[in-house]
């Protein structure tokens, strides 16, 4: 990754975490630019945060080691893929909502060529939510809809299992720092969402989950999706924050139905009451979608020759089919880190484009 002066101060403010949405956009207008946050005196400074003394002591921090946040910049860029809100591989549906992140954390492979679908839900679900869950998420993705969750406990954890037992792809959202695995208990779902999946997070490694961050965490859930389907909530579920982010991104809300003396269909029901669309089976999505031509969309395929690769999978494919390539050789074609490089390629030979040729050299199958 290269490190532009831009770049360093989204990131650097991101790693302190105390930032928001808002005072980025101040410190954007009031330097004239992030590339010129560097330029800010303690005088503007104490302008800009006139009554927030730890924000000027953490900006004052950053302004007095720029050398230090860049190196702890690249040791992160080799243990994953950092996007800022500038960057181009940065979720367009994203950057337009009302308070977008302005720095992505992510493990894995991110897919933006395909439809994706946020289904979450109770974490206490009943035996009717953990069958919905795991059944609508696998028939899904056997449609090419990607399926986005939080890798919580409950109706989040199936339907990313349903994905996966669809050989589907699916994003996992969570309200901590991506080297976090949480629950704990989930650690297993983890591991096979980053095999062909991708783990993201607005918060740094190394930042452990905090009560606060999840409800900031379901504006990325609903921001990213084309709809948000809620299969089980209670009255007051966190889910219901959810489909209330992306009612107000303009997004479509879908709710299974449940029995009406059961608390937990309390929430899907008020939402189909209040005009979320009912969903009696997987095929309601699918048609809506359809209907919206979301299955078609190929936002980042650059090519017809290689379907349903990302950008970079298909650079990546095409250098493989001119020769044996090492990944070192990979790594420096693609000015990637290896760590990124071995994730694509593990996806690649799940998809059958890829194969081992003794040592560390790959060759395309196709």
């Amino acid at each position: 990754m290269k490190i532009t002066k831009e770049k360093l101060t989204l990131i650097s403010l991101s790693l302190e975490g105390v930032f928001n949405y808002k005072d980025f956009v101040m410190i954007d207008k009031y330097a004239g630019g992030y590339d010129k946050f560097w330029d800010l005196s303690p005088i503007c400074i104490e302008n800009l945060f006139p009554r927030a003394v730890e924000k000027r002591n953490r900006i004052m921090k950053i302004l007095l080691n720029p050398q230090e946040y860049k190196k702890r910049i690249i040791d992160l860029d080799t243990q994953c893929q950092i996007l800022t809100i500038f960057d181009d591989c940065y979720p367009e549906s994203l950057k337009n909502i009302y308070d977008p992140p302005f720095v992505l954390y992510v493990k894995g492979s991110l897919r933006w060529d395909i439809p994706l679908v946020a289904m979450v839900g109770a974490r206490k679900a009943s035996s009717y939510g953990k069958w919905a869950a795991r059944e609508f998420s696998r028939k899904l993705v056997k449609k090419g809809i990607g399926i986005v969750s939080g890798l919580a406990y409950g109706i989040d954890a199936l339907s990313h299992e349903g994905a996966l037992e669809g050989d589907g792809y699916t994003i996992g959202v969570l309200g901590c720092g991506i080297d976090h695995i949480y629950p704990a208990a989930n650690s297993k779902i983890y591991e096979r969402v980053l095999r062909t999946g991708a783990i993201i997070s607005e918060y740094p490694p190394g930042f452990s989950p905090q009560k606060h961050y999840f409800p900031a965490r379901n504006r990325i859930i609903s921001g990213i999706s084309n709809g948000v389907f809620i299969i089980e909530a209670g009255e007051k579920s966190g889910s219901l924050i959810t489909a209330d982010f992306a009612m107000e991104q303009g997004r479509e809300v879908y709710a299974l139905p449940g029995h009406i003396t059961h608390s937990l269909s309390y929430g899907t029901n008020q939402l189909i009451q209040d005009g979320a669309k009912m969903v009696l089976k997987p095929e309601d999505i699918v048609d809506e979608f359809e209907s919206k031509q979301l299955l078609k969309k190929t936002v980042c395929s650059e090519s017809n020759d290689f379907p349903n690769l990302s950008v970079k999978e298909h650079q990546l494919v095409k250098l493989i089919s001119k020769k044996e390539t090492s990944i070192d050789e990979l790594v420096y074609l693609m000015d990637l880190p290896v760590w990124e490089i071995n994730s694509m390629i593990t996806v690649l030979e799940l998809k059958g484009m890829v194969t081992t040729m003794g040592g560390r050299l790959f060759t395309s199958v196709r």
